[in-house]
């Protein structure tokens, strides 16, 4: 009986904070090109695996943006499980491909040779942007009681200059006891230019 408890408060603390990792629309306003069924295949092409530029929501709800990247702003971070290393990002490019019954492929490589192949499920939302199916949640303890969750979602799209972006956002919550805690969104867009 103690486990279905458990179970049972462990879903409700999960349900209710993935409401905090929600997106933010005002991070990309007024810069997507709105994708649909009909044309979410100019998404396709070629693009730079490192992104040149980046905006954030701030804890005051602005929109701060910023260049001269260093980490968690390559591709392979924000859509698969593949990490590369500083040296391999340099030379890889990634081609982006939409395949039937609602997938995406990212296709890692070096001029011809293919290092890497990932396949994401996606949902086409009316916003025009595609959402990918790569949440991660990683529980510890008992969420609002003592422990705590993180939660990663990810979503992609084309900007009005013909860029790719992704749009990340990350929940981290931390709580003792009810009484004491501590949580943390990061809410980030990531600008990556079309190669071909």
């Amino acid at each position: 009986m103690k486990n279905i408890h458990y179970i049972f408060l462990l879903f409700i603390a999960t349900l209710s904070l993935s409401s905090c990792a929600s997106f933010s629309t005002k991070i990309i306003q007024d810069k997507t090109t709105k994708l649909t069924k009909e044309n979410v295949q100019s998404i396709e092409g070629t693009y730079a695996i490192k992104s040149h530029k980046a905006t954030f929501l701030s804890n005051n709800r602005k929109v701060i943006s910023y260049t001269n990247l260093k980490r968690n702003s390559t591709i392979d971070v924000l859509t698969t499980k593949k990490m590369f290393d500083s040296l391999s990002i340099e030379k890889l490019v990634v081609d982006i491909k939409i395949l039937k019954k609602n997938k995406i492929t990212f296709i890692y490589r070096n001029q011809d040779s293919i290092v890497h192949k990932e396949t994401v499920k996606l949902k086409i939302r009316g916003n025009g942007m595609l959402h990918l199916k790569n949440r991660h949640t990683h529980i510890t303890g008992v969420p609002l009681i003592f422990g705590g969750v993180d939660i990663s979602r990810s979503r992609i799209g084309l900007s009005t200059e013909n860029e790719l972006f992704i749009n990340s956002v990350h929940y981290s919550q931390r709580t003792a006891l009810v009484l004491f805690g501590d949580d943390r969104r990061l809410n980030q867009t990531f600008y990556f230019k079309k190669v071909q």
